[in-house]
């Protein structure tokens, strides 16, 4: 009996192995990639692990200027660490943490990791690029005025890009409190107008003209990805977080009725022609936008 466990022991140890092996795959991983000038047009993605694999890849970028590949279908059962290599020797030219090196492949903790997300990896600056920021991703942060109508309004950006106004609904930014956000991952617009709801009640830009406003934003990036805050209450400017926080949440006074009728007789189901209580059905389960603000609301027919 003695043997038969210690012949199975290691046969369970192997699985263990395997099963963490096989978890430990990129699944999660989106990569952007943007190889540098002079690269093949094949290339490969060499697997660590104790399983040395190499995956071989035809360069195709596609609109966006990236190749892109799901790390969850890399052909080996670990894909933790990672390279991208010229070819599939140990001596080949290949992309590192730490920049792009010729010679023997030396996989370390250095080395590319397997992580969840969309990554970009790109040389089209002429150094490494490595992030999950988009390579030309331009934030800009705006904190509306402390006023009633723009706490609980909508806020929305009009702008002029090329030659076709554009209309954006900002978003809430989770990370500050009371701030929008709005991301350009291609060149920013050159005009740009702020307006409280869908038709613009009021704005913020017109002072100093639509133009100025985008100009104001994009000399300060100077071409270069980065993010931009503007405080609409003192309209000011910064290249940095300013710590400033604005008003993301309210109080108010409500009335709360419970309507099940077992609880609350004034809510029993009753006869549509007689009686008091509720009906069901009224509420829909769909909104649609008001064609004047643009603020979604129930539709009653």
């Amino acid at each position: 009996m003695k043997n038969r466990f210690s012949k199975i022991l290691p046969i369970l140890l192997i699985l263990g192995i395997l099963v963490q092996t096989i978890n430990a795959r990129c699944n999660d991983m989106t990569l952007k990639l943007q190889l540098p000038d002079g690269w093949p047009s094949t290339f490969y993605i060499f697997e660590g692990g104790g399983l040395n694999i190499w995956n071989s890849f035809t360069y195709s970028p596609g609109s966006d200027g990236f190749h892109t590949i799901n790390m969850g279908s890399l052909s080996g059962p670990n894909a933790n660490p990672w390279i991208i290599t010229q070819g599939n020797t140990w001596t080949t030219t290949f992309i590192h943490q730490n920049g792009v090196r010729t010679g023997h492949i030396d996989i370390d903790a250095t080395s590319f990791s397997c992580a969840a997300g969309t990554y970009y990896l790109s040389f089209e600056t002429g150094s490494m690029y490595y992030s999950t920021e988009p390579l030309y991703a331009k934030h800009f942060y705006f904190l509306p005025p402390s006023k009633k109508n723009w706490i609980e309004g909508i806020t929305y950006i009009l702008s002029l890009s090329n030659n076709e106004i554009q209309r954006y609904r900002m978003s809430m930014d989770p990370n500050r409190c009371g701030w929008y956000k709005v991301t350009y991952t291609e060149e920013p617009p050159t005009s740009m107008l702020i307006g409280l709801g869908f038709i613009l009640e009021e704005t913020i830009g017109e002072n100093d003209g639509i133009i100025n406003l985008a100009e104001k934003f994009n000399s300060l990036l100077d071409g270069n990805p980065g993010s931009i805050y503007f405080t609409a209450d003192d309209d000011t400017w910064h290249a940095e977080d300013p710590g400033t926080s604005g008003v993301c949440s309210y109080n108010f006074a409500a009335i709360i009725y419970d309507t099940d009728g077992s609880v609350n007789s004034s809510f029993l189901q009753v006869s549509t022609t007689e009686g008091t209580g509720i009906r069901k059905g009224i509420p829909k389960n769909t909104l649609q936008k008001d064609p004047l603000t643009g603020v979604p609301k129930m539709v009653f027919k």
